[in-house]
């Protein structure tokens, strides 16, 4: 389950050589190595792979720099060198039409990583896999997909009339048609797509690159030991543990957000002294009186 490294390495390598003309080769052993928001070959993401080079002084680490089997503080070696990127791009997932064009828009750019179902594909060995072979892994996004691959351009076959992706495994060339599959551009129920391909979408930036049109940028920050994920705020738990995202609440398109907060700790800190007076007088029942007790008027 190292896949998420590999495809983030293959398209960190694209996206450089596609702006300089000159491909840095990316390991994807510094990120199974050295990357804590993610897992190892216990499975991981690129979006927190992402995350992690964004906030490493010198991204990650080219393959000539850190083979398999090298320690993480080659990272503070003088010697070493990496590819660092400004972030990343995320085409929204799972909106039909729109996905799958978005998805062609940012290929025009550069290439895409993507997760998918690669259960079926086992052994695929050659021509345009359809939805109703290679359907997502469950309905539920969270569980359809199960590997991580790079989509490179796509194809149209004029016998079937059938336009497809074409996607670059990590299966080596001896896998499908020398390492790389069709994927036909269904869309299905769902949206999820051939192989579910369309559940998630994303490419580094490097090289000064913008996001193409239909895509989000987004970033991370360090605060502290911990990091971020800008826009949203959304603090990376380590070791693959996932997002804690902040409450958010919006009506009729204003954040009342921050607005909720406080009249939240209003509340709090009224009932608070509430509480805090009730208990006084509990403890004192005499002074809630006033002490009128024992008193004769006659």
């Amino acid at each position: 389950s190292g896949c998420w490294a590999f495809t983030t390495a293959q398209v960190i390598g694209d996206s450089t050589a596609i702006a300089t003309g000159k491909r840095n080769s990316v390991s994807p052993y510094h990120l199974l190595s050295c990357d804590n928001l993610d897992s190892e070959c216990s499975t991981g993401n690129m979006a927190t792979a992402y995350a992690w080079i964004n906030v490493q002084d010198k991204g990650v680490l080219t393959a000539s720099d850190f083979p398999e089997g090298s320690s993480c503080d080659v990272a503070k070696s003088p010697d070493t060198t990496g590819v660092k990127i400004e972030g990343y791009c995320e085409i929204a997932p799972l909106e039909g039409v729109s996905t799958s064009v978005n998805l062609m828009t940012a290929l025009q750019q550069q290439t895409v990583a993507v997760g998918l179902n690669v259960k079926p594909l086992q052994l695929y060995g050659g021509g345009i896999v359809r939805l109703e072979d290679c359907p997502p892994a469950s309905d539920d996004p969270l569980l359809a997909i199960n590997h991580a691959a790079v989509l490179v351009g796509w194809g149209y076959d004029v016998p079937s009339k059938q336009p497809y992706w074409i996607m670059k495994n990590s299966y080596d060339d001896d896998w499908g048609e020398d390492g790389y599959a069709k994927l036909s551009m269904e869309i299905g129920e769902g949206g999820y797509g051939t192989c579910g391909l369309y559940t998630e979408q994303n490419y580094p930036l490097t090289d000064g690159k913008s996001c193409a049109l239909g895509s989000s940028k987004k970033w991370s920050v360090k605060r502290g030991q911990d990091v971020y994920l800008e826009p949203d705020d959304v603090l990376v738990l380590p070791n693959g543990k996932g997002l804690i995202s902040p409450f958010k609440f919006s009506l009729f398109g204003f954040d009342l957000t921050e607005i909720l907060q406080i009249a939240s700790m209003f509340c709090f800190s009224l009932c608070f002294v509430l509480v805090l007076v009730e208990l006084y007088f509990c403890l004192f029942p005499e002074l809630e009186h006033g002490g009128e007790d024992g008193e004769d008027d006659s």
